[in-house]
């Protein structure tokens, strides 16, 4: 399988565009390019809201309060998405198949426990593995003090976790991977305060990609938006993820 790789670290953008561009590129997908891994960071410290969080909900988190604000297509807890790496994978499924596929969850989460043993060489787990005690809020504000069966913790703590939709008979997967501590969610340590080894995103980056390069079977182009996908992106922004109906719609 051929997948192109797009990676906006050094030159990130804002909460709306990056969840603009996520869609154009699960949409291009679903028209039939190849599949795209995209990595990448904010162009500021942003809050996004999960697609079913309430907008007033915000308030519960004082330290996030004035940071700007995107609501997500996927669903899940809200993400303080600051000092960390964020990816998505989109990717094409059979027409006959629908609803979550654990394949694509597993495969990615693997390819990231890979790169935090060799990166920070600390040992990370699936969360139904870990066997650790209790079980958080299911519905904390923050998603980081969620837990579902697929997060992946290191030493009790939640460092990456990610969510799924169908886009046609694409599949976009997002996720975070919480590499440091963000003076907006200062509860949540990241895996270099927990590890004590420098998590640099450029770093973590480069052997994620090689890693899934592997876990996928594939050979990734490096390659940038399209045209075509750049226009579309801003024609969500405008329609969806830019426009306060969207972000106010709960």
């Amino acid at each position: 399988m051929d997948a192109r790789l797009i990676r906006h670290i050094d030159d990130p953008f804002d909460g709306a565009m990056n969840m603009a561009i996520d869609q154009a590129l699960a949409e291009s997908v679903d028209q039939g390019a190849a599949a795209c891994l995209r990595l990448y960071r904010w162009k500021s410290p942003t809050l996004s809201l999960g697609y079913f969080q309430q907008y007033d909900d915000r308030q519960q988190h004082t330290w996030s309060a004035d940071l700007p604000v995107v609501r997500r297509s996927s669903g899940g807890g809200a993400i303080v998405h600051d000092a960390e790496l964020t990816y998505s994978l989109s990717i094409a499924t059979p027409k006959s198949r629908h609803g979550a596929d654990l394949t694509i969850y597993a495969t990615v989460h693997n390819a990231i426990m890979e790169t935090i043993s060799a990166v920070a060489m600390q040992t990370a787990r699936r969360f139904a593995d870990s066997g650790w005690k209790p079980l958080a809020d299911d519905d904390a504000f923050l998603c980081f003090e969620r837990r579902t069966d697929e997060d992946l913790v290191v030493s009790g703590y939640k460092i990456a976790g990610s969510a799924q939709r169908r886009v046609g008979r694409a599949i976009l997967q997002h996720g975070s991977i919480l590499l440091q501590t963000s003076p907006a969610a200062p509860m949540l340590p990241g895996l270099q305060c927990v590890s004590g080894k420098p998590c640099d995103p450029a770093q973590f980056a480069a052997h994620l990609t090689t890693t899934l390069t592997h876990a996928l079977d594939t050979q990734l182009s490096p390659t940038q938006l399209s045209d075509a996908e750049t226009a579309r992106a801003h024609d969500i922004v405008n329609a969806r993820f830019g426009s306060p109906a969207w972000t106010n719609r709960r």
